[in-house]
């Protein structure tokens, strides 16, 4: 039995423990999906059924590197709560996994599918940060526990600010691929949520709000699609979305007279994609 209190350790995350059904979980950060069990002094824990957390106070003093000496088992709740720090350890878990990856022409299996299955410059991709290979044995992030070993390449993700908050992993071996196992979005977590799109330097200047003057805007379908265009016009802006991704706050940060091009496949599910943004675009073009 740990000598912390659960509900002290809670507190000290800034995450209101009034009840049972925790206000947010201090992994993923959703909303009442996360129970705090401390009937059983032996057992006292925490689970999330959004994002499948499971941490003692132990746990949490590890993960969160907190500093519970000072007040015994149980730190008086502040006045003011602090902010809770899941979402920021999350970017720093995205920003760790990101400067650990490595170059695409590092990894075998990587550079055959850019270079000959997609026909791709493995060098243009590296200069302009559209995608980077996993290690052989990765050291995963919880939130990414379903990528399997062969999605070896990951591209990063945007929201409407143009902050990097997640990632696609793409299946790059040979097939057969799983049924709709060729690229996965992380199970769970911030960067699980609709609104996150691949993104050339050039969009990703437009969504920063740093070019407010028309352009050409290329949103095309998928990951292998984003990097064709990506590396094929680099001084064009370029997202790459798929369902859920695209939305009224990137929308918005499209420079009113810009020329958009849709490139989604032509079958139904692109179709969909396309008609989406569509849609958010003044007077639906």
């Amino acid at each position: 039995m740990s000598d912390l209190d659960l509900r002290a350790v809670l507190d000290e995350l800034g995450i209101d423990t009034r009840g049972q059904r925790l206000k947010e979980c201090p992994y993923c950060g959703h909303e009442s999906a996360c129970i705090a069990y401390d009937d059983d002094p032996d057992d006292e824990h925490i689970h999330c059924f959004s994002c499948k957390a499971h941490a003692t106070a132990d746990d949490l003093v590890a993960e969160f590197d907190l500093d519970m000496s000072a007040s015994g088992n149980r730190r008086p709740r502040p006045t003011k709560k602090k902010k809770p720090v899941g979402r920021e350890h999350h970017r720093k878990e995205v920003e760790r996994l990101w400067q650990d990856a490595l170059p695409v022409s590092a990894e075998d299996e990587t550079l055959r599918w850019v270079t000959v299955e997609r026909k791709l410059d493995a060098k243009l991709i590296e200069e302009l940060g559209l995608a980077k290979t996993l290690p052989s044995a990765p050291q995963l992030p919880w939130w990414a526990y379903g990528w399997r070993i062969k999605h070896r390449m990951i591209l990063p993700t945007y929201d409407h600010d143009g902050q990097h908050v997640s990632f696609r992993a793409r299946w790059v071996f040979p097939p057969p691929v799983p049924k709709g196992k060729k690229s996965l979005a992380p199970a769970f977590g911030p960067g699980s949520a609709s609104g996150c799109v691949l993104a050339n330097p050039i969009a990703l200047k437009m969504l920063r709000g740093e070019i407010t003057w028309p352009i050409t805007l290329s949103v095309v379908e998928g990951e292998p699609d984003h990097l064709t265009w990506a590396t094929m016009c680099p001084d064009l802006a370029v997202i790459g979305i798929w369902t859920g991704a695209w939305t009224a706050d990137i929308a918005a940060r499209v420079p009113s007279g810009s020329n958009i091009v849709v490139r989604t496949h032509h079958d139904p599910p692109g179709n969909k994609l396309a008609a989406a943004v569509m849609a958010t675009l003044p007077g639906g073009a």
